[in-house]
C-alpha cells in the first residue's frame, strides 16, 4: 500500500514476507512500460524525484537468502500531490528602472511563470518564465509601485497557481553626474554643456543664468545642448535636472564658464574710392554688435574716430 505521499514523492510499504532478507520494488508512471528497480532491507521504501499531480503504480517481491524472489505483488496506484505555490515572495533588489523578485524553491516545480505590472493597473500584462528562484524585471519607470507575484510549474506543465503579489516601489530618478563646459565647448556667443546620461531619464532641463538671473529653460532628449545668442566675454551657469514620467530629479551642482571675447575683424581692406573719399570694408566679427573705426593720414600722428560704424561705409 501507499502510506504516504507528498508532491514528488510515494512511499510504498508493507508486511513482512516470511525468509525475506530483501526486498525488490519497482516503480513506474502509470502508463509507462518499464519499470524503476530498487532493493531494500527495510518494508517501506520512498520514491522521489516524481513528477507532482501524476498517478503512479508500485509492486514488491520477497528476495531470499539465496537470492530466490517470490514475483512480484498486484501493484497498486496512487497519486502525488499537487505542486504547491512558491513561499517567501519579496523584492530583494531594486533600483531606478529595475526590481527583483526572489521566492523559495517548490518541491516539484521545474520552472515558474513570473508576472508584473504596475500597483495602479489591473491587469497583469507581462509574464516571463525562469527555471531560477529570482527575476529581474528591467526597463521600468522611476518612482513607481510595481506588483509581482509567481506560481510554480511541474514538468507536466502543471501550475500551482500564483501566490500574492509582492509590492515595492522603483526609485526615483537620478540627477545627472558629470556636468561642465570645457574650452572647446565653448566660443564668442555660443556654449555646449555635456553631462552624463542619467538612468530613467526620459529627457533632460537644462537652465542657463546670468547675473544670478535665471536666463532660459529648454528640455532635451541628448546629454548635452548648444546656447546660441549669448554675449562676448560674459560669464555663464548651467544646471541640468533629468525628467520621467514620474517627475524630476531635481537639478544638478551648476557648471559656469566664460564665453570668449569678440573676435577682431578680419580682412580690413579698401574696397572702393573717389577723389574725396575711401570705402572700407571687412568680413563681420563673431559676437559684433557694432564697430568703432578709425583713420588717419599715414603722414598724421592722430587717429579720427568714427562709432557705430558699419562695414563699406564711405569716409
Amino acid at each position: 500500500m501507499i502510506n504516504a505521499k507528498g508532491t514528488t514523492w510515494l512511499t510504498g510499504a508493507w508486511n513482512a514476507g516470511e525468509g525475506a532478507v530483501k526486498y525488490n520494488v519497482q516503480y513506474r508512471k502509470t502508463g509507462d512500460q518499464n519499470w524503476t528497480t530498487v532493493s531494500t532491507v527495510d518494508t517501506f521504501y520512498t520514491m522521489q524525484g516524481l513528477l507532482p499531480s501524476t498517478q503512479y503504480e508500485v509492486q514488491v517481491e520477497s528476495v531470499d537468502v539465496n537470492n530466490l524472489v517470490s514475483g512480484y505483488t498486484a501493484p497498486v496506484s496512487d497519486t502525488t500531490g499537487t505542486i504547491e505555490k512558491p513561499i517567501n515572495l519579496s523584492i530583494n533588489a531594486k533600483g531606478i528602472t529595475w526590481l527583483t523578485g526572489a521566492w523559495d524553491a517548490a518541491a516539484g516545480a521545474v520552472k515558474y511563470n513570473v508576472q508584473i505590472k504596475k500597483s495602479a493597473d489591473q491587469n497583469w500584462v507581462t509574464t516571463v518564465t525562469t527555471a531560477d528562484t529570482f527575476y529581474t524585471f528591467k526597463g521600468l519607470d522611476p518612482l513607481t509601485s510595481y506588483d509581482v507575484r509567481v506560481e510554480a510549474v511541474d514538468g507536466n506543465n502543471g501550475t500551482s497557481g500564483y501566490t500574492l503579489p509582492a509590492t515595492d516601489t522603483t526609485l526615483a530618478v537620478a540627477k545627472p553626474k558629470g556636468l561642465t563646459i570645457s574650452g572647446a565647448n565653448i566660443g564668442i556667443t555660443w556654449m555646449t554643456p555635456t553631462w552624463e546620461g542619467a538612468e530613467g531619464a526620459a529627457s533632460y532641463n537644462v537652465q542657463i543664468s546670468k547675473g544670478g538671473l535665471v536666463l532660459t529653460t529648454v528640455n532635451t532628449t541628448d546629454a548635452f545642448y548648444t546656447f546660441k545668442g549669448l554675449d562676448p566675454s560674459t560669464l555663464y551657469s548651467v544646471k541640468v535636472e533629468a525628467a520621467a514620467a514620474t517627475g524630476t530629479s531635481g537639478y544638478s551642482d551648476p557648471a559656469s564658464a566664460t564665453t570668449k571675447a569678440v573676435a577682431v575683424p578680419t580682412n580690413v581692406d579698401i574696397t572702393n574710392k573717389g577723389i574725396t573719399y575711401l570705402v572700407v570694408g571687412w568680413n563681420q566679427a563673431e559676437g559684433a554688435v557694432a564697430y568703432n573705426l578709425q583713420w588717419k593720414k599715414t603722414a598724421d600722428v592722430n587717429w579720427t574716430t568714427v562709432a557705430n560704424a558699419d562695414p563699406d561705409n564711405n569716409f
